[in-house]
């Protein structure tokens, strides 16, 4: 394992969200750790029930396939080193790091196992109608006042119409 530093003490670390292969995210920060980098890779815990009923709490990662690191640019070329690491996540510019006041509140809801995933429905994601007579019609999920609403897009004309919905009547597209 090839781990030498190079570069200035004077960079500036930021930190960058590392994408990585999936179920990944431990070897590569385990990797990074013996290169003197520090990483962190927020983590859940959930309740787990086996198959002979046993339950037991385990960690996973909160963001699946993600780990971060804080480097200075010099220090990068160690972080493509990983094994399992796959890009910085950026823009055709290159790697775009991550605010610092966002990674300390990561950082701190961590420390005190307050965090939890989020997979319901986000306003304007694309969902489909999934039961009904408009069952498999794609849109854009609104709200008004309290309300959800079904964005349809009539493309031919350039109209939109839209249609009040439950939750449980929509799912995400493209998941």
């Amino acid at each position: 394992m090839r781990c030498e530093h190079g570069g200035d003490a004077i960079d500036e670390r930021a930190w960058y969200a590392v994408f990585t292969m999936p179920r990944s995210e431990c070897s590569v920060a385990r990797h990074l750790d013996a290169c003197q980098v520090e990483t962190f890779v927020p983590v859940f815990e959930e309740l787990h029930v086996w198959k002979n009923r046993q339950k037991k709490k385990i960690a996973k990662p909160l963001f699946p396939s993600y780990v971060f690191v804080r480097v200075t640019k010099a220090e990068r070329s160690l972080v493509y080193r990983a094994p399992g690491m796959l890009r910085l996540v950026g823009n055709s510019k290159g790697p775009i790091s991550v605010s610092t006041s966002e990674m300390a509140f990561l950082q701190s809801a961590t420390s005190m196992n307050r965090l939890a995933p989020y997979k319901d429905l986000v306003l304007g994601e694309r969902v489909r109608i999934n039961s009904g007579p408009m069952s498999g019609m794609e849109g854009i999920l609104v709200r008004k006042k309290n309300d959800l609403r079904f964005v349809l897009s009539v493309s031919l004309i350039h109209q939109y119409v839209a249609l009040e919905v439950n939750a449980e009547e929509i799912e995400r597209v493209g998941r």
